[in-house]
């Protein structure tokens, strides 16, 4: 496989190469393994309803004349066999063991036994050779033919095995049927041995096997309750896991251990908010009072004795040496009480102080260790659930094996004690002769036809997308056809909204500024494969974007037909600003001041990764590459070829023929973007993540 420039995969030459991943360089040879094939049933058919529905119908058709042909007028004999291991005298005399014992596997050796090579020769030897030559010419290849077409099926779960026999016309099938019954109950009458020491060797195997399993099932339970700590594991209804109610139980411990904290912090907020006092330093004065009795001896004396005072004050006149004297003490005594009172409340404040913050620390330490221990019980837990899981389920299947192995030693005990006496087989219900053919089977097969049917056109449908589908739909198309997948998609303007859409331009655009940071890249030649690209629309969408990124840009139509457009920065206002540049100002103008003509666009390109002049990016607009020799002459002057693929109108071959012409080209860089993607092509993944961003915008808004 070859790469472009030569092969060479770095080469320093390419602006490219200079440590960007936003631009590859492709290889056209497709890749062998390539992304893999995503099969979206639900797409599939919605896209190709029509192609479904013909299929079906035409499936249900042909399917329909098959069965009409061959299945319309078909006969079916059927005659029934009685077959139990004992006979009826033996049962009765127990009373009704047969519904005791199915013995299921003697029912089925017998059914098995009916369409035997020697009973089938024995059946038709007995037989006129005109009635069975239809079989085939001899009585082996007969026998063989019909025992393909003999269908024998016990009868729900009781002793009675039908044979029937289906053919288009009812002529000697009623013989046939009865002459293999017969020759089945001849065989069997003859033999003796019923196969009952292999059936008991059987049960005891089994009990055997069963008996191994569950004892080292309830040794396993013992080790995982022995490893929980538990003595039993009780599985009646409203018994829950213990280690979730220590959990729950923990966590209530906690929640109130966190209320006690909280209110001690709250009580020690507020003493010290209101420290300089108030009714709890009061109350707490007075008890410290109240508890010293000298203390409170003292205060009440001198209280006494200002009362005192205040008496004599009031009958003395000012003029009185006594009252000056009187109100002397009486002031000190006031002072002495204040000091008192002060002292108090400080003491106070102190012991209250060191009672709340001992709360406080008493629940701190009581919060702290319940939030340790419920961890460690967390821890625990989540060790331990898995194993009580598993004890709980090794209890159920405790409980179903020993049940089982209760029944085997019930069917063994019975099989020892069964007499060994040749069992009765008769022909309960022999056949006649069918006198109108059997619908059964046709209304059976229109049942099972439908879903096939339904089933065949969806297959088509998944298949038409994976193995026939020549159109250029997602990313992964592109890098199958082409070997890499595509820097950027954006999608159809009708499927989404115009968030979605700037979102996607803005990738493609901080793709190509990423590469004029990283790698000085400035020139992009914008171009399709063929007509109706969007290469236009997307030019300009990508020149406003990356005026939003803070880059001038200049977009030119490479046919020269329109007059070049320029965008800037957005200015105060935040918005883009959009102009048609000054002719002076575009790079490799060499005309007078007077000379408002722009130079050529060749001129502009060949001269812009030099000297930009007034802007960083030149966006290129060209016409489809396969139709046009000016966009294959720009593909070599521009540093990147940004080649747009429409989806769900490109094909594969046509991209394939591009590639190879830019290999030829020898094109410096080269990115593909996927334009006009329909949402309902995109793969369940991307329209998540777009109803997603629909969602989040819907909410902000």
């Amino acid at each position: 496989m070859q790469r472009l420039n030569g092969g060479n995969p770095a080469n320093p030459a390419n602006p490219l190469d200079g440590g960007t991943a936003a631009f590859q360089r492709p290889l056209w040879e497709p890749q062998q393994g390539g992304p893999p094939v995503r099969i979206n049933a639900l797409d599939s058919l919605r896209r190709h309803r029509g192609l479904a529905i013909g299929v079906a119908l035409g499936t249900f058709c042909l399917a329909m004349l098959y069965i009409f042909f061959k299945y319309d007028k078909t006969y079916v004999a059927e005659t029934i066999l009685y077959v139990s291991p004992t006979y009826p005298a033996t049962l009765s005399e127990n009373g009704d063991r047969e519904a005791d014992r199915p013995y299921d596997s003697f029912i089925d050796q017998q059914v098995h036994a009916v369409t035997r090579h020697d009973i089938l020769v024995n059946a038709l030897h007995s037989l006129p050779s005109e009635d069975w030559s239809k079989f085939g010419k001899d009585e082996d290849a007969a026998a063989e033919h019909l025992a393909s077409q003999l269908v024998v099926l016990r009868i729900d779960t009781t002793y009675q095995v039908k044979v029937d026999l289906t053919g288009n016309s009812p002529d000697h099938l009623s013989e046939i049927v009865n002459a293999v019954a017969k020759a089945f109950v001849a065989t069997a009458k003859s033999e003796e041995f019923y196969g009952r020491d292999s059936r008991l060797a059987g049960l005891k195997e089994e009990r055997d096997k069963l008996d191994a399993s569950l004892k080292a099932e309830m040794a396993e339970q013992a080790d995982l309750l022995k490893t929980l700590g538990l003595a039993s594991l009780d599985n009646q209804p409203g018994v829950g896991n213990p280690y979730n109610e220590r959990i729950i139980k923990m966590r209530a411990d906690l929640q109130a251990a966190r209320q006690e904290r909280e209110t001690a912090e709250a009580q020690l907020d507020s003493l010290s908010r209101n420290s300089g006092g108030g009714s709890a330093l009061q109350a707490e004065a007075q008890l410290l009072i109240a508890s010293d009795a000298g203390l409170n001896s003292l205060r009440t004396s001198m209280n006494a004795r200002r009362a005192q005072l205040s008496s004599e004050i009031a009958g003395m006149t000012e003029q009185n040496p006594v009252r000056a004297q009187d109100e002397y003490e009486l002031a000190e005594i006031d002072s002495q009480l204040m000091d008192m009172t002060t002292s108090l409340e400080s003491k106070a404040y102190q012991q209250l102080q060191a009672k709340y913050r001992a709360q406080l620390n008493r629940a701190r330490a009581v919060e702290t260790s319940l939030m340790s221990d419920l961890s460690r019980q967390t821890t625990e837990t989540t060790t331990a659930t898995p194993k009580f899981q598993r004890a709980g389920d090794l209890n159920v299947d405790i409980a179903q094996n020993q049940a089982r192995l209760n029944e085997l030693n019930e069917r063994v005990t019975a099989l020892e004690l069964e007499s060994s006496s040749p069992g009765s087989v008769h022909i309960f219900s022999p056949s006649d002769s069918p006198s109108h053919p059997d619908s059964s089977k046709t209304n059976t097969l229109i049942l099972v036809l439908i879903p096939v049917c339904l089933v065949f056109g969806l297959i088509a449908a998944i298949a038409r997308d994976v193995f026939f589908n020549n159109t250029i739909f997602t990313s992964d198309d592109i890098e199958r056809c082409i070997g890499v997948p595509p820097v950027g998609m954006v999608f159809d303007h009708n499927t989404v909204s115009p968030g979605i859409l700037d979102a996607c331009l803005m990738r493609v655009a901080a793709s190509i500024d990423s590469a004029l940071q990283r790698a000085g890249v400035r020139t992009f030649a914008i171009t399709s494969v063929k007509s109706s690209g969007g290469t236009s629309t997307l030019a300009v969408g990508l020149a406003e974007e990356l005026a939003r990124m803070g880059r001038r840009v200049l977009v030119l139509n490479a046919e020269g037909g329109d007059l070049p457009r320029g965008w800037y920065p957005p200015d105060e206002d935040g918005k883009v600003r959009e102009f048609t540049p000054n002719p002076v100002t575009l790079p490799g103008w060499t005309g007078s001041p007077s000379d408002r003509r722009p130079p050529s666009v060749q001129t502009v390109v060949s001269a812009f990764s030099s000297n930009p002049g007034d802007f960083d990016i030149l966006l290129l607009d060209c016409a489809p590459l396969l139709l046009s020799a000016t966009t294959e002459y720009f593909v070599r002057m521009t540093d990147v070829t940004l080649l747009v693929v429409e989806s769900g109108h490109m094909h594969k071959q046509d991209l394939y023929r591009a590639g190879r012409l830019l290999e030829r080209l020898s094109v410096p860089g080269l990115a593909v973007v996927l334009n006009k993607l329909r949402v309902d092509r995109a793969d369940p993944g991307l329209r998540n993540d777009i109803r997603e961003f629909e969602q989040r915008r819907t909410l902000a808004a």
